[in-house]
C-alpha cells in the first residue's frame, strides 16, 4: 500500500486573495475570496450590467463595467491589499473543445493587461452549476437549465451532468412561454429531461409559480410533466467558487463562524495553532501517566472530484489506544504534549507504526465500496389498438381491457364574437311614364313587371299598368302613356337614378314600349353590418364542450373507486339543452350559448392497462428493465366498435435500462484501481457516469476497490 509521505515539520500559512470574474451576456459579477489554511471564504461581491450586451459592448465599456464590479468586490479587502490572481467564469459559447475561442481569448488578454490582472484559469458557468448539483445531490443531473436575464433567456440541456447544447432567445412574452418556444429548437433529442432548473432571475418565486402553472406544448418530448426547481439567487456564483476551490485544492467556508468553530475544536483537543498550551492555558494539567498525546497530521492526496482535496486528521492517543476524533486540513505531522516539568515535543515512532498498522488491518478486512453507475435510458415507443369492453374481462393476449361506461352532465355558458357580415339598407323608389307606340292594340303590364334602366338596373312596377293602343297613322303616331310607381330590385345608392333615364319594359321592343322618369329616384341606401353566422353557432357549441371537459373529468374521477382511471378522451359528448341568445343572420357583436352537456367516458383498472403495456414491451424487456418514471400512456383515438366495446389507439412510451448482473460486475472490478474500474463500467451499454467511494472514508487510503466482491455495493441509477 502506497501512503503519502508525512513531513515532520509544518510551515506557517499565509493568507492569499483571489478574484473571480463571471462574464454573462448581460452582466459581469466580481467575487473576491480569501484562502487560509486550505480553506476559502468569500469576502466581497460586485455586479454591473452592460448597456446592451457583453457581445456588443466596445472595449471602453468592458473596462468600465469590470472596473466598477471589481472595485465593489475589493471594498471588503484589508487595507493596502489588491487582487491579481483571477479565475474567469465564462459562457459556454466562448469555448470550443477545452479552450477559449481565439477572439474571446484576445479580448480577455487585453482586459487583464489593462486592469493589471493575472489569469490563472477559467470555468464554464453551466458546467460549474452541473458539477455543484452533482456534489449536492450525489449523482449527475439531467435537466433543462434556464438562465433568466433582463432581456434574454439562455436554455441549456444537461444529460448525466454533461452540458450538451445551449440556445439563446429574446424574452417576448412570459419567461415560461419563451422557454416553451425555444425548446422546440432542440431537435436532436428523442426525449428531454423532465426537470427544469431556473436561475439568474430577480423574482425567483414569481418564475417558480409561472413555470408550475404553464401548460407545456404536447409536441415537446417530455416523458412526463417537468419538475420545476428554482435555484438560489447566488447558486451560479457559488458553483463557480466551489469549482475554483476544487481546482485549486481548497475547501469553501460559507460562514466565518466555521473558522471560529475549528479554533474552538483544536483548543478542546489540547492543540492551539502557533501557541504553546502550557503557557496559554491556566487549566489543571493531568499527570504524565494520564496525559493524552495529541497528534496533528498534515498530508495532501488526490480524489476523483477534487484533484487537491485537503483534510486535517486530529488523533488522540491515550495509553497507547488510537481513536480518530475528527478530520481537518493537513500537510505534515507534529506531536505535542503539555509542557509538564519542562518536557519538550517528542516523536513516538511505535505509536505511529501502530496507527498505520491499524489502518492496514481496517483496509484489508473492513473496507467497503459503493459504486454508483448512471445509465442513459433508452426510450421505447409502441402504438397498439386496445379494446375497452364492458362485457369482457381483461385479456392480455387479445389486448382487451375490462371497462365501464361512465357519464356526467355539466351546465355552463360561453360567449363568442360574431364574425358574419351582411349588407343592409333601403331600396330606391320613384315614378316612371310608360309609353305604348303600337297601333295594333293595347298593352297590359301587371304589378311586379320588371323594367330595366339604360345602365342595367332592374326595377319593378308597384301596380298594374293598362295601356291603350297608339293613335294616328303610320306617318303620325301618338303613343298612349300612363304613370306608375316603381321600386328598385335591390338596396343601394346606385339605384337613385337621375331624371330622364330611359327604361325598357320586360322583353318588348323598345321602339314599341318604353318608360322614362321625369323626376330623380331617391331613398336607396346600403351598409355592411356584423351578424351571427352559422360558424359562430358551431364555434360556441365546440367551446362550451371544451370548457366543461375538465370539470366533467374531475367529477367522474371523484366517483370511480381507488385503483381505477378514466381515459383522457371522452367517447361522446352531446348538448341535451341549448339556448342561443341570437339566431343566424341576426345583427349582433356576439352570441351567448347556455347549455347542458352530457359527457360519456370509460373507466378501467390501472393495473389491467399496465399489464397490457408490459406485455407489449415484453420483447424489449428480455434484456432491459423499466427505468424510474415507469410507463407513460397516451390515447390517440377513440371510437365505438359496438354498443358494448370501444376501440382505442394506445401510445406507450417507456424508458428502459439494460439488465445488469451486479454480482458478475462486482467480481470484474474487485481489487481494481478506480481508473480501471471506471474503464470497465463505462463500456457497459448506455453507461453515462461512474462514481466510486470507499467507506470508512479515510482520505489517504489508495484508490483501490476491495479485494472481496461482497464488500462492493453496486447502485444503478437512471440519468433521466
Amino acid at each position: 500500500m502506497n501512503l503519502p509521505f508525512l513531513s515532520l515539520f509544518g510551515k506557517k500559512e499565509k493568507k492569499q486573495y483571489f478574484l473571480t470574474l463571471l462574464l454573462y451576456e448581460e452582466r459581469a459579477v466580481a467575487l473576491v475570496f480569501e484562502e487560509f489554511l486550505g480553506k476559502i471564504k468569500i469576502l466581497g461581491r460586485g455586479e454591473e450590467y452592460f448597456n446592451t450586451s457583453s457581445e456588443e459592448a466596445p472595449p471602453e465599456e468592458w473596462l468600465e463595467v469590470l472596473d466598477k464590479a471589481i472595485s465593489a468586490a475589493e471594498s471588503a479587502l484589508p487595507p493596502n491589499i489588491e487582487t491579481q490572481k483571477t479565475l474567469f467564469g465564462i459562457k459556454e459559447s466562448w469555448v470550443e473543445g477545452s479552450k477559449i475561442k481565439k477572439e474571446y481569448l484576445e479580448k480577455l488578454k487585453k482586459l487583464t493587461d489593462a486592469l493589471g490582472l493575472l489569469p490563472v484559469g477559467f470555468l464554464v458557468i453551466p458546467e460549474a452549476i452541473a458539477h455543484l448539483l452533482k456534489e449536492e445531490e450525489g449523482a449527475p443531473v439531467s435537466a433543462v437549465l434556464v438562465e433568466v436575464g433582463k432581456k434574454n433567456i439562455f436554455v441549456s440541456v444537461l444529460r448525466a451532468g454533461r452540458l450538451l447544447e445551449t440556445k439563446k432567445t429574446r424574452i417576448e412574452d412570459s419567461v415560461s412561454q419563451t422557454t416553451d418556444r425555444i425548446l422546440h429548437h432542440f431537435v436532436n433529442y428523442e426525449v428531454l429531461p423532465s426537470r427544469i432548473l431556473i436561475f439568474g432571475g430577480e423574482d425567483n418565486e414569481k418564475f417558480s409559480q409561472e413555470f408550475i402553472a404553464h401548460a407545456w406544448s404536447k409536441s415537446l418530448p417530455f416523458l412526463h410533466v417537468p419538475k420545476i426547481t428554482v435555484l438560489s439567487t447566488d447558486f451560479d456564483t457559488k458553483a463557480v467558487i466551489f469549482g475554483a476551490a476544487a481546482q485549486m485544492g481548497f475547501e469553501v467556508l460559507e460562514r466565518e463562524k466555521d473558522i471560529e468553530e475549528k479554533e474552538t475544536l483544536t483548543q478542546d483537543f489540547g492543540f492551539v495553532e502557533e501557541q504553546d498550551i502550557a503557557v496559554s492555558s491556566q487549566k489543571e494539567i493531568p499527570s504524565p501517566q494520564e496525559q493524552p498525546i495529541t497528534v496533528q497530521s498534515h498530508a495532501t492526496w488526490e480524489t476523483k472530484s477534487n484533484p487537491l482535496a485537503i483534510r486535517d486528521l486530529v488523533l488522540s492517543l491515550t495509553n497507547g489506544a488510537i481513536s480518530i476524533l475528527s478530520r481537518l486540513p493537513i500537510k505534515n505531522i507534529r506531536l505535542k504534549t503539555p509542557n509538564v516539568a519542562g518536557r519538550k515535543i517528542i516523536f513516538i515512532p511505535p505509536l505511529i507504526a501502530a496507527f498505520f498498522l491499524s489502518l492496514l488491518l481496517l483496509y484489508v478486512f473492513f473496507l467497503g465500496a459503493t459504486v454508483v453507475l448512471t445509465l442513459d435510458p433508452k426510450i421505447v415507443e409502441k402504438d397498439q389498438e386496445v379494446v375497452f369492453s364492458t362485457v369482457s374481462s381483461t385479456n392480455v393476449g387479445s389486448q382487451t381491457v375490462s371497462a365501464e361506461f361512465v357519464s356526467t352532465s355539466q351546465d355552463g355558458s360561453t360567449t363568442v364574437p360574431a364574425t358574419g357580415k351582411k349588407e343592409v339598407g333601403d331600396k330606391a323608389k320613384g315614378e316612371v311614364t310608360v309609353y305604348n307606340s303600337s297601333l295594333s292594340g293595347g298593352k297590359n303590364f301587371s304589378k311586379g313587371t320588371i323594367i330595366t334602366s339604360s345602365n342595367n338596373l332592374d326595377f319593378t312596377l308597384d301596380s298594374e299598368v293598362p295601356l291603350a293602343s297608339a293613335s294616328g297613322d303610320a306617318s303620325s303616331i301618338k303613343p298612349s302613356s300612363k304613370k306608375v310607381s316603381v321600386t328598385a330590385n335591390d338596396i343601394g345608392k346606385e339605384y337613385n337614378l337621375p331624371s330622364g333615364t330611359k327604361f325598357t319594359v320586360d322583353s318588348l321592343d323598345q321602339f314599341v314600349v318604353i318608360a322614362k322618369n321625369d323626376t330623380a329616384f331617391s331613398g336607396g341606401t346600403k351598409k355592411e353590418v356584423t351578424v351571427v353566422s352559422k360558424d359562430d353557432l358551431s364555434k360556441a357549441t365546440e367551446e362550451i364542450i371544451e370548457n366543461l371537459e375538465e370539470k366533467a373529468k374531475d367529477e367522474i374521477a371523484s366517483k370511480i373507486s381507488s385503483g381505477k382511471a378514466i381515459l383522457p378522451i371522452f367517447l361522446s359528448t352531446a348538448l341535451t339543452k341549448k339556448e342561443f341568445s341570437k339566431d343566424a343572420e341576426d345583427e349582433a357583436q356576439s352570441v351567448t350559448l347556455r347549455a347542458t352537456v352530457l359527457y360519456q367516458g370509460i373507466s378501467y383498472k390501472k393495473d389491467d392497462l399496465h399489464s397490457i403495456a408490459s406485455a407489449l414491451l415484453q420483447n424489449s424487456l428480455k434484456e432491459m428493465v423499466i427505468a424510474q418514471g415507469g410507463i407513460a400512456y397516451d390515447v390517440k383515438t377513440l371510437k365505438k366498435k359496438s354498443e358494448k366495446e370501444v376501440l382505442a389507439t394506445l401510445k406507450i412510451k417507456s424508458p428502459l435500462l439494460p439488465k445488469l448482473n451486479s454480482e458478475k460486475i462486482s467480481q470484474e472490478i474487485k481489487g481494481k484501481t478506480f481508473e480501471e474500474a471506471e474503464s470497465i463500467l463505462m463500456k457497459l451499454p448506455q453507461a453515462a457516469d461512474v462514481r466510486i467511494s470507499l467507506h470508512p472514508g479515510l482520505p489517504f487510503l489508495p484508490k483501490i476497490l476491495p479485494k472481496t466482491s461482497k464488500n462492493i455495493k453496486l447502485v444503478v441509477r437512471s440519468s433521466g
